[in-house]
C-alpha cells in the first residue's frame, strides 16, 4: 500500500488516532506528502501507525500537527505530534518533521515498537500546552527499540529530554536506543534533565559518532563514545571531545559543519554500515575516517603553517584585520585580543579571538555561536565570569545556575534589555535561582572566593539552599553587593549572605526579605569586617533561626559596621531578633559618626532575648542615633547586653548607648 507519490496534501483532520492518517495493521508506504495542521485528541497528530510491520514514512513534510490527548507521565500511547508508531516495526526516513507538538514525542513517538529513523530533520517540535509535563521534544521511545542514524534533532523542547527521551513502561519493559551519526543540538529540557538525550535509568542508550551541543545538559542517565558534547572528558578512554563543533549557522537552524570543525574525521568507522550515506546522501566516509554528526564534510580546511589553527578559521577571523597576504600570521600561542586566552584556546572554545573581553554579555535566551558580544551573548553567567577581565552585563531573564568568582575582581551587572542598551533591573529583572541548577535542590547563586574586590548589582537572588550563604557566600573576598533583591534563600548560617575568612564586603542598598537560617537569617558576618549600610532587612527567619540574629548575626567581627538600615519584622528563637553580636571587639569610636551600630530603624523584631538587638561578650558595643521600637522579647524587649565592656564612663567620647530613640518595646513571653 502506498499513500501519495511526490505530493499529497493532508490537512486539518481531527480524529482520536491519526489526525491526518491512521493505519491499523498492514504495511503502508506514506511517501512525499505535505501533512500539516492536523490534530488528534489521542496519538499521532499527523500520522498514526498501529500494529503495522514494514511500513515506510519517507520524504514527507510533517509540520504543525498536534496530539493533545495526554497530560500524564508514562505508560500512555497518546503522543507523537508528527508520527506515532504503536506496537509496530516501521521505518521513518528523509522527512522534515517540524513544529509538531505532543506530550510524548513532539516529532516522533514509538510505543512498544521497533523503529528505524534515518536522515530526518526533526526540528522545533514541543509540547501541546505550555504548562504541561512532556518528554522527548523531538523523539520519545517507550518500551521500544529505536535506531537513529544521520538525523538532525535540533531546537526541540520538552519538560525533560528536549531532544530525545527513552523510558520503561510498566507493561512492556525497557527501551533500547542506538544513536549514531546524529546531530542533536539546540534542544531544551525545561527541568534541565537531558536537554539532548534523557534516559530514565532503566533503558539502554548506545550513542556514538554524534554531536550534542547547545542543549544545556547534553546527556542524562546515559553516556557516549566517539562523540562531541560540552561536558565530555577527553581522558577517559571513550574518545569523546569537548571542542566547539562549528555549525554553519545554528541561529538560522543550519547545523551542517564548517570546514574546520574538530568533529571532522573524529568518529569510529566500525559503527557505520557499509554503503551508508549522510543526511545529504553524500558517502558516509569520504577521507578515511567518518565525521561525527549527521553531515559528512566534503571540503576540509588545511593548516598550512601547522600552528593548530585551520587556515579557513584564521582567514575568517583575522583576514579583515591583517594586511592582505598576512592572514595566517597569527599563531596558536598568540593572544590577539589580549584576553588571557590563546588563539588556539579560542578556536577550541568557539570564541572570537579578536573580541575585546573587557565587557561580556549574557542572555538566558542565547543560542548558537556564543562569544560574549552583544550579537552573540553567552547563555550563562558563569561563562561570562570565566571569560571577562572587566564587566559581565546580564540581560533580564531566569538563570538556573551557581556562579563562582574565584581570584578575580570583576563587575557583574544585571537588569539589561535584550539589546544591552538599557539597564533597568525593575523592568528587566535578572533572576538567579541556584536551587534549580541541578536535580538536587541545593546550592547558592553566587560565591566569591579570594576576590579582592568587585561588584554584584541588579539581581534577584532567590531559592538558594546551602550550609553557609544560601544566596551569596564571600570567602576571603571584598566585593560590593548593592541594589539586589535577595529573598527566600536558606542556610544553616547566613540565609541571604554569609561572609567569612576575613572578608570586607560592602553590603548596601539591597532588599533582604524572607530568608532563613539558624544564625543570621539575612546576613551572617563571621570573622570579617562587613559594611552593612542602607539595606531593607525584613521578615527573615520566621521560626527558623534557632539561635541568633533573625536579621543580622556578627561573630568575632569587630570591624563590622551596621548603619542606616531598616531592620524590621525579623525573628530569632534565641538572641537578637533584629541583630545579634557575639564576641565582637569593636574599636573605640572617636565620635558618634564612627559608632559601629548607628542610624538604623530596628522595629517590630522578636526573640527570646533582645527583641531588637543583643550584644554578648562584646567590647565597645557602641550604638547611636538608632530607632528601636515595637520589639518584643522575654528579656530585653528592645536591647539586651550581656558580659559586655565599653566606653560608657564619664568623660569618654561616646557612651555605649547614646542618643537613640527606644520606644514601645515589650518584655514578654513571645514563644
Amino acid at each position: 500500500m502506498r499513500v501519495g507519490r511526490t505530493f499529497f496534501l493532508v490537512e486539518n483532520g481531527a480524529i482520536n488516532y491519526g489526525g491526518a492518517i491512521h493505519c491499523l495493521c498492514g504495511s503502508p508506504c506514506i511517501v512525499g506528502n505535505v501533512i500539516s495542521s492536523n490534530t488528534s485528541s489521542g496519538g499521532g497528530g499527523g500520522i498514526s501507525l498501529s500494529a503495522t510491520y514494514g511500513s515506510v514514512v519517507s520524504g514527507n513534510t510533517i509540520s504543525a500537527n498536534k496530539a493533545t490527548g495526554c497530560n500524564a507521565q508514562w505508560d500512555s500511547a497518546e503522543g507523537g505530534g508528527g508520527v506515532l508508531i504503536l506496537a509496530g516495526a516501521d521505518s521513518v526516513f528523509d522527512n522534515l518533521i517540524s513544529s509538531n507538538a505532543a506530550t510524548y514525542g513532539g516529532g516522533i513517538y514509538a510505543m512498544a515498537s521497533f523503529v528505524q529513523a534515518d536522515r530526518n530533520v526533526i526540528i522545533s517540535n514541543n509540547r501541546p500546552n505550555p504548562g504541561w509535563w512532556s518528554s522527548g521534544g523531538g523523539v520519545a521511545a517507550a518500551s521500544s527499540s529505536l535506531v537513529m542514524r544521520n538525523n538532525f534533532v535540533c531546537d526541540n523542547e520538552a519538560y525533560e529530554g528536549g531532544g530525545i527521551s527513552c523510558y520503561t513502561t510498566r507493561d512492556y519493559g525497557p527501551t533500547s536506543i542506538s544513536l549514531s551519526n546524529n546531530t542533536i543540538a539546540g534542544n531544551t529540557a525545561l527541568n534541565r534533565r537531558g536537554g539532548g538525550v534523557f534516559s530514565d535509568g532503566s533503558s539502554f542508550a548506545a550513542i556514538s559518532n554524534s554531536i550534542l551541543w547547545f542543549n544545556g545538559q547534553d546527556l542524562y542517565n546515559c553516556g557516549a563514545t566517539f562523540s562531541c558534547f560540552e561536558s565530555a572528558s577527553e581522558t577517559d578512554g571513550k574518545n569523546n571531545i569537548a571542542k566547539y563543533p562549528y555549525f554553519l549557522d545554528p541561529e538560522s537552524g543550519e547545523y551542517h559543519l564548517k570546514s574546520y570543525s574538530a568533529c571532522i574525521q573524529a568518529g569510529r568507522n566500525s559503527v557505520v554500515p557499509a554503503g551508508s550515506v549522510d543526511i545529504d546522501y553524500d558517502p558516509r566516509i569520504l577521507f578515511g575516517t567518518v565525521d561525527m554528526g549527521a553531515d559528512e564534510v566534503a571540503a576540509i580546511s588545511e593548516d598550512t603553517d601547522e600552528d593548530g589553527l585551520p587556515d579557513d578559521w584564521e582567514i575568517e577571523h583575522f583576514g579583515p584585520l591583517l594586511p592582505a597576504g598576512h592572514e595566517l600570521d597569527e599563531d596558536g600561542e598568540g593572544d590577539y585580543d589580549e584576553d588571557g586566552l590563546t588563539n588556539l584556546q579560542e578556536f577550541v572554545l568557539g570564541t572570537n579571538p579578536t573580541f575585546d573581553a573587557t565587557v561580556i554579555h549574557v542572555d538566558d535566551d542565547a543560542s548558537g555561536l556564543q562569544d560574549g558580544s552583544t550579537d552573540h551573548p553567552f547563555d550563562a553567567i558563569q561563562k561570562g565570569v570565566n571569560r571577562t577581565r572587566g564587566t559581565v552585563c546580564v540581560a533580564g531573564g531566569t538563570y538556573d545556575e551557581e556562579v563562582v568568582v574565584s581570584g578575580k575582581s570583576i563587575e557583574i551587572r544585571g537588569g539589561y534589555n535584550a539589546d544591552f542598551e538599557v539597564c533597568d533591573p525593575e523592568t528587566y529583572p535578572s533572576t538567579v535561582r541556584a536551587s534549580h541548577a541541578s536535580p538536587v535542590i541545593t546550592g547558592r547563586a553566587f560565591t566569591f572566593d579570594d576576590a579582592p574586590s568587585g561588584l554584584l548589582t541588579g539581581f534577584v537572588i532567590t531559592g538558594g539552599n546551602a550550609t553557609v550563604g544560601g544566596g551569596i557566600l564571600c570567602r576571603a573576598s571584598s566585593p560590593t553587593i548593592t541594589e539586589n533583591a535577595i529573598l527566600e534563600n536558606m542556610a544553616t548560617v547566613g540565609g541571604g549572605i554569609h561572609l567569612c575568612e576575613g572578608s570586607s564586603a560592602t553590603i548596601t542598598t539591597n532588599s533582604l526579605d524572607s530568608n532563613a537560617a539558624r544564625d543570621g537569617g539575612a546576613v551572617a558576618c563571621v570573622q570579617s569586617a562587613a559594611r552593612i549600610e542602607n539595606n531593607v532587612i525584613g521578615s527573615n527567619s520566621p521560626n527558623a533561626a534557632d539561635r541568633c540574629g533573625g536579621g543580622i548575626y556578627c561573630l568575632e567581627s569587630g570591624g563590622a559596621i551596621v548603619a542606616g538600615n531598616e531592620i524590621c519584622s525579623n525573628v530569632a528563637r534565641f538572641q537578637g531578633g533584629g541583630l545579634a553580636f557575639y564576641k565582637c571587639e569593636f574599636p573605640l569610636p572617636a565620635s558618634a559618626s564612627e559608632a559601629p551600630v548607628r542610624a538604623n530603624v530596628i522595629k517590630d523584631n522578636r526573640a527570646a532575648i533582645g527583641g531588637g538587638l543583643a550584644f554578648e561578650y562584646c567590647l565597645n558595643p557602641t550604638m547611636v542615633w538608632n530607632i528601636v521600637a515595637g520589639n518584643i522579647a522575654l528579656e530585653g524587649g528592645g536591647i539586651f547586653l550581656s558580659f559586655t565592656a565599653g566606653a560608657g564612663t564619664i568623660g569618654m567620647p561616646v557612651a555605649d548607648i547614646e542618643n537613640n530613640t527606644i520606644a514601645d518595646n515589650e518584655a514578654a513571653d513571645l514563644f
